[in-house]
């Protein structure tokens, strides 16, 4: 079961921050974290940064952790959302 965390915006737009569970007691970081958003005529979530996006062949390049990083800069958090996000999850 994964664990999330819901933000909503006052434009509509909802970011949806999961971590799935692990066995091991390990520091979280936010490259632990994934990031989906869902706009508010939109019907499923999705990622931040999809293949119109101009980012999107940079990301392609970058390692796993990087990219999750990248997804949430462009998710729309602020580092203090981005921290309570960590510390609730």
């Amino acid at each position: 079961m994964n664990i999330e965390k819901r933000f909503l915006f006052r434009n509509g737009r909802i970011v949806s921050v999961t971590r799935a569970p692990t066995k091991t007691m390990e520091v979280l970081t936010p490259s632990g974290l994934d990031v989906s958003v869902k706009e508010p005529l939109d019907e499923f979530f999705h990622a931040p940064i999809g293949q119109a996006h101009p980012k999107y062949w940079k990301l392609k390049s970058l390692d796993p952790n990087q990219q999750r990083m990248l997804q949430l800069k462009y998710s729309g958090l602020n580092k203090t959302e981005i921290g309570i996000a960590v510390a609730d999850l």
